[in-house]
């Protein structure tokens, strides 16, 4: 399973291969919105919009942890 497929898994308790019609379930509403922001930027549609690589994800999530990443960076 690929990082941001397990970090969606942590936030929604969903495994995000149980997709429904290629679509993946919704975050749920308690979800700290820049992590929200950290998983779309890892799911996104156009590989210009996602992460370079795994260490990028990594640092944002890390970054988050320690309360650096402010909501939709």
């Amino acid at each position: 399973m690929a990082q941001w497929q397990q970090v969606r898994r942590l936030l929604s308790g969903l495994d995000p291969r149980d997709a429904r019609d290629g679509k993946y379930t919704d975050l749920p509403q308690s979800a700290p919105p820049a992590l929200v922001a950290v998983v779309k930027k890892a799911m996104a549609p156009l590989p210009a919009d996602r992460y370079v690589n795994a260490r990028q994800l990594a640092g944002d999530v890390e970054s988050w942890l320690k309360g650096r990443l402010a909501p939709g960076e």
